[in-house]
Formats: structure tokens, C-alpha cells, sequence
């Protein structure tokens, strides 16, 4: 239709804004086609017959044509109705002049009558049914003559040509019906197109505000995701791209299984069912990133979205690559609790392992013991090589007990030359010698310092842990231990000196 109507009038100015104003003339175009066609062909015929009714439908037919000009050049739709109003009373006066159709004039100015209610006072809808009203007399009327039997009495030329009666009967439903329309259609028009104004407004705030928070979300450092119930990705940032590598178009509508892989999606899967569950989900896990087949640690959340009945509709996820903190916090840890020379246990990481393997033992009822070490005439290495040998000196020492003792048992430097270990478990005395022995077959050995070797001896000191030891009396037994075996050995020394 909107083809056809477009031929009668100019597209040049005809746009979406344009809507109701096209429609509106197009059903103007339309009556005043028809009529224009019809009313020629039966003035044809009335001039033909010698009937007095032929200029008047000509004049139909020309004002018809006009309007259509009007509506071809000016797209002036009111101007073009009232025009065609203008048309509608010519006739109906012709009707009226003419002796034999008196009453048919009266009949169409009725409802004519009846329609400018409507315009006038468009809340008049009993003036317009008014109006339907008299057209179906009218067109009873025609109906009755034409089946040969006279009512009101009509002049029996009225009925004479039953073409000549077509254009009488189009003028009737015209006015009551088609003009009627014609005015009131902007109405229905306005009324839907507002309907659709609406539904454009909104789907353009729609649209603006997922730009928005499109925007929003590509400005933040995390990977923003929204999963559907199909555990299909349906809405994903920038760092998501990022993260994965690859295009936004190649993640939306994919499941995750086929975005993050077979095993990346088991390790998730726990968490989403439980978000799909109604759970806000918060989590950390290591994730192989397959773009660089690199692991990543992610701390993320997993909050899920209900719909209008409560039911979970789709979960919104967030992740946070956090493998550098990770990675800071690891090196952090290792600096707090590793002595930076030997690499071994610091003070800190040893009584921190002390105290739980008291707690432990207490309650397995397990033993343990301490060897409380350090090396002998140590002073005397640095003040002769310097402290750089010193440290040489200490690492050795410090990986020597570390080979001597076995693979559970933890050595830590205390301080200075001060090295511990804590033997846990131990089944007697015996395991404690044992170590001892090993330690000191160890130190035995020369240490290279450069081009040079010395011979460096430890004492060590041992305790076994008893029930109510804490951290501190543990150590000062181990430490008073070891003071009693350097005393000892110093007289040993001293012994086989004189």
C-alpha cells in the first residue's frame, strides 16, 4: 500500500518524522482518487443519457483532481481535506438544485453536517454515528429504488441510469464515512505512531545506556562477564578481550566451555553452580591462560541476577588477575621467613613452625627435639679472611646440616653463627646422635674460601621436648645445652694440650 501511495505522492521530504502526516495524506489521495475516477465515468454517462447531473460530477471529479495536485505539490494535508470538504458541498448543492435529486442532497449535507460536529467538537462521537445513521438511509433509499419499489416518492428520473446512481452513492458513504475517516485517522495515526515514538525512545535509551555501560565497564582494570543459564557468555569488557586474547564478537554467544577450555571450565564449575544456585560466589584460582600458555591467578566473584518470578536468570562475573600481587606476595612471604644469606628458615618462619609443632605434639602425642648449633672460633674467621668469607663460611655450614638431617626436619639460622634444627618426630635418643654425628662428620670436611681452605668446628646442643615445653624453654635448654658441649670440648682440648 505504502508503495502504491508513494507513486501519488512526492518521497523527496518523506521520512520516519513524517509518518502520520504521509498517512494521513495518502487516505486523503486514496477517497479522492477513487471518487475523482468514478464521478468522471458517470458524468460521461449522465451527458451521454442528456441527464442535468453531468457538470456537477464533472466539477466533482476536477475538485477531486485538485486535491490531488494539492497533496502532489504541497503535501498540505488540511488544506487538501478541506478542499475536498469544498467538493463534498458542491455536490450535494448540485443535488439540491437539480429538481430530481432534492432529497438525496439533503441526505448527504445531514451527515456532512454531522461530520463538521465531529471536527468542531471531536468529543461529539454521537454527532458522527448520527451522521453512519443517515448514510445507511441513504443508501437504503438507493437500494429500494433500485429494486423498482419508490419510497418518498423520489422523481423516477433520480432512478433512471443505475451508473449515473454510483457517484450519488459514493458521495453519501464519502461523507459520512470517508471524510469522517480522513479527519479522525491522524488521531488513530498519532495514537500509534506515539506507541512507536515511545518504543524508538525507549529502544534508544536502551541502546544509549548499554553504550554507556559498555564505556563504563571497558574503563575498569577487571574482566566483566554476564553468563545466561546456557552458561553462554552474553556480555563481556575489554580486559575479558584482554585476558583471553581474542575479539569481543568471538566471545559473546559462546559457551565458556569453548572460550576458556575443558579444564578451565571444570575448575569454574563449582563456583557457577553455586552462583546459578542464588550464592553470591567469591573465589581465587589458577587459571591456564591459553593465549600464552601461562597459569594465572584470578580472585574474582560470581553475583547472580533473579528475574521477576526470584528465579536466576543469569550471573554477572568479575575477575581480577591478581598473578603479580601473587607473585609480590610470595616473594614478600619468602623474604619475611627466609634468611637472606643461607636461604634457610629465618628466626621469624622458625618460631612460628616451633610453636605449632609443640601443639602438634601435644596432641599426637609425638616427640621432637632441638639441636641448638654454632660454630666454633667463627670470630676469628672474619677478623683473619674478612666477612665475605665469614658469609662463605655460613652458607657451607648451613647447607652441610641441611644435607646431614633429614628431609622433614626444619633448619633455620637464628642469628649471626646460630643455626637450629627441630627433629619432629623422633623416635629416641638414638636418631638425636645420629644427626649429631652426621653434622659434625660434615664440618669435618674443609671449607674453601677462594684459594683457601679452613677448618671450621660446631657445638651443638640437643633437647628433647617435654610435656608444658613452650617455644622459649625449648630453646634455653637447647641453648644451655650447647654451652656445655663447647665447655666440654674445650676441655677436651685443654686436656690434651698439657
Amino acid at each position: 500500500m505504502e508503495r502504491v501511495l508513494s507513486k501519488l505522492l512526492p518521497r523527496s521530504r518523506f521520512d520516519r518524522q513524517q509518518e502520520a502526516e504521509f498517512a494521513h495524506a495518502a487516505t486523503v489521495a486514496l477517497w479522492s482518487a477513487v471518487c475523482a475516477v468514478v464521478c468522471l465515468l458517470a458524468a460521461m454517462v449522465e451527458f451521454a443519457m442528456g441527464g442535468t447531473s453531468g457538470p456537477w460530477l464533472l466539477l466533482g471529479s476536477v475538485l477531486q483532481v485538485l486535491v490531488l495536485v494539492q497533496l502532489r505539490h504541497s503535501r498540505k494535508v488540511e488544506q487538501a481535506a478541506h478542499l475536498q470538504v469544498a467538493a463534498q458541498m458542491l455536490w450535494a448543492a448540485g443535488l439540491i438544485v437539480a429538481s430530481h435529486a432534492q432529497l438525496v442532497g439533503v441526505i448527504m449535507l445531514l451527515p456532512f453536517l454531522a461530520f463538521m460536529g465531529t471536527v468542531v467538537l471531536p468529543r461529539r462521537w454521537a454527532l458522527a454515528w448520527a451522521g453512519f445513521a443517515l448514510a445507511a438511509v441513504a443508501l437504503a433509499q438507493v437500494l429500494r429504488n433500485l429494486g423498482g419499489e419508490p419510497w418518498l416518492q423520489p422523481n423516477p428520473e433520480w432512478v433512471a441510469g443505475a451508473v449515473v446512481r454510483v457517484p450519488w452513492l459514493m458521495t453519501i458513504l464519502s461523507t459520512a464515512t470517508g471524510l469522517f475517516f480522513v479527519h479522525n485517522y491522524r488521531t488513530m495515526v498519532d495514537a500509534v505512531l506515539r506507541t512507536r515514538t515511545r518504543e524508538r525512545k525507549l529502544s534508544a535509551a536502551h541502546a544509549a545506556l548499554n553504550e554507556r555501560l559498555q564505556l563504563i565497564s571497558d574503563s575498569v582494570p577487571a574482566a566483566i562477564t554476564y553468563i545466561d543459564r546456557d552458561f553462554r557468555y552474553r556480555f563481556n569488557n575489554e580486559a575479558y578481550e584482554r585476558w583471553y586474547g581474542m575479539p569481543r564478537s568471538l566471545i559473546t554467544g559462546r559457551s565458556l566451555r569453548e572460550v576458556m577450555g575443558a579444564e578451565n571450565f571444570q575448575r569454574m564449575l563449582p563456583y557457577l553452580e553455586r552462583a546459578f544456585a542464588g550464592e553470591r560466589v567469591r573465589f581465587d584460582v589458577a587459571l591456564n591462560r591459553a593465549n600464552d600458555d601461562s597459569v594465572r591467578h584470578l580472585r574474582g566473584s560470581y553475583t547472580p541476577e533473579f528475574d521477576t518470578h526470584g528465579d536466576v536468570c543469569g550471573v554477572v562475573g568479575m575477575l581480577l588477575d591478581v598473578t603479580r600481587l601473587e607473585q609480590a606476595n610470595h616473594e614478600l612471604r619468602r623474604i619475611a621467613t627466609i634468611d637472606g644469606l643461607t636461604d634457610l628458615a629465618n628466626r621469624y618462619a622458625f618460631y612460628q613452625s616451633l610453636d605449632q609443632a609443640l601443639e602438634q605434639a601435644a596432641e599426637r602425642g609425638e616427640s621432637m627435639a632441638l639441636l641448638y648449633l654454632d660454630l666454633d672460633a667463627f670470630k676469628q674467621v672474619n677478623d683473619v679472611y674478612g666477612h665475605a668469607a665469614g658469609d662463605q663460611v655460613l652458607v657451607c655450614f648451613g647447607q652441610r646440616i641441611r644435607d646431614s638431617v633429614r628431609m622433614s626436619d626444619l633448619v633455620a639460622r637464628l642469628a649471626g653463627d646460630e643455626f637450629v634444627v627441630l627433629m619432629r618426630p623422633v623416635e629416641g635418643k638414638h636418631e638425636i646422635e645420629s644427626a649429631v654425628q652426621r653434622i659434625r662428620a660434615a664440618m669435618a670436611e674443609p671449607i674453601d674460601i677462594g684459594e683457601t681452605q679452613v677448618r671450621v668446628e660446631t657445638s651443638i646442643g640437643t633437647a628433647l621436648a617435654c610435656d608444658g615445653d613452650s617455644a622459649d624453654s625449648l630453646l634455653k635448654r637447647g641453648d644451655d645445652a650447647l654451652y656445655a658441649d663447647k665447655r666440654r670440648r674445650q676441655q677436651s682440648i685443654d686436656a690434651s694440650s698439657i
